[in-house]
């Protein structure tokens, strides 16, 4: 949208085309002054002299954020480039366990808690509602113009997918299942593992989607039982799947056939836990994980799913999650332990420690 060209306009108010909190996303009922930074760089005026009259025609582009959410604190932060960090506005902040983004139509973020209970924002991650979902308590993915939601607690076969995050149709998975991360080429293919299957117990069940999520078949058997946490994309046809004990598995035709990595054992520099929230690529062959449990430490990378190689967080103390993510270019780390850093990184190889607002304990990024 954007504001009229001629006629009325005011800063307040729920008229769209007239008021310019509505262009910005706002509900209207903000107070602000045409001296706010957000309201000077829609009218394109840094300083100086700012009228009613400046905002004429003008229309604002969401920028997509990073958003990062403390699990204890009941905070919601965000950055455009990892290095400078904003407070969110909103509800239903903190306690989440998954997040994901997707930028068409539209630029939206979704966080997902325990039960149904989700936050949601339309803007790129700026400002945020609660909202509820459907199922039990769910891992949300995001790929291709759209969200897909599936069940991470309790065993079903249904599972859901939206492209606008605020309705859900239900999708039929070919086991009875918790699943988390899913891997996604980008082009519409998606791969995941089962959590567990059968009970709660580790599973050798693999799932693909060739229409993002809108139908599901069954995979190949994976080479081993475990309790896959994610599956991650790494060129072509290849996909790697991670383990809670970060055991690896590759496929190299999209799931229809996986082989261990390593014998079947922990590469040598992963951690030796895994969350999905802590595994991240970059979609051009670059897979980086943190540790998934107090009880571990370090992060790595891998160009190929079977080397992996240990890397030192400048400034980062021991023993505790680090959760990561890839965002507008860059890969975002930060972790579950009360400080007040975030580390970034354009390649995984090299990282940067930067500064977030406040102490936090940091479980999802998206």
């Amino acid at each position: 949208m954007a504001l009229n060209s001629s006629g009325p306009i005011s800063i307040g108010g729920t008229t769209t085309g007239q008021s310019i909190e509505i262009e910005l996303g706002e509900s209207g009922t903000v107070q602000a002054s045409m001296n706010d930074s957000n309201l000077r760089t829609l009218a394109g005026i840094a300083s100086g002299a700012i009228s009613l009259s400046s905002f004429y025609g003008k229309s604002h582009v969401a920028t997509m954020q990073v958003a990062l959410d403390d699990f204890v604190g009941g905070h919601r932060y965000y950055t455009p480039d990892g290095v400078t960090y904003s407070s969110a506005s909103g509800t239903a902040f903190g306690g989440m366990y998954s997040g994901a983004s997707i930028t068409t139509p539209s630029l939206l973020k979704l966080m997902c808690g325990s039960g149904s209970n989700a936050t949601f924002s339309s803007d790129g991650g700026v400002t945020w509602s609660a909202q509820t979902l459907p199922g039990s308590t769910n891992y949300v993915n995001g790929s291709n113009g759209a969200f897909q939601l599936m069940p991470s607690n309790s065993e079903t076969t249904t599972a859901y997918y939206s492209g606008t995050g605020t309705s859900w149709p239900s999708n039929t998975l070919p086991y009875s299942m918790t699943c988390h991360l899913l891997g996604s080429n980008g082009s519409g293919t998606l791969v995941g593992a089962a959590y567990t299957s059968g009970g709660g117990a580790a599973s050798t069940k693999s799932i693909v989607s060739t229409s993002t999520g809108v139908g599901w078949s069954a995979g190949g058997a994976l080479p081993y039982a475990e309790n896959w946490v994610g599956v991650v994309w790494l060129s072509g046809t290849t996909y790697i799947a991670i383990s809670a004990n970060c055991n690896v598995a590759i496929t190299t035709n999209s799931g229809s056939t996986w082989s261990a990595v390593n014998g079947g054992t922990r590469p040598t520099n992963m951690p030796t836990s895994m969350q999905g929230c802590s595994i991240a690529t970059n979609g051009t062959g670059t897979i980086v994980v943190g540790s998934g449990s107090s009880g571990s430490t370090g992060i790595a990378y891998s160009t190929n799913g079977t080397t992996w190689t240990a890397v030192t967080l400048p400034g980062a103390p021991s023993g505790y999650p680090i959760s990561v993510a890839y965002v507008n270019g860059f890969f975002l780390a930060a972790g579950y332990n009360n400080t007040n850093l975030a580390w970034k990184s354009t390649n995984g190889i090299s990282w940067t420690a930067e500064t977030l607002p406040a102490t936090a304990y940091i479980q999802i990024i998206c």
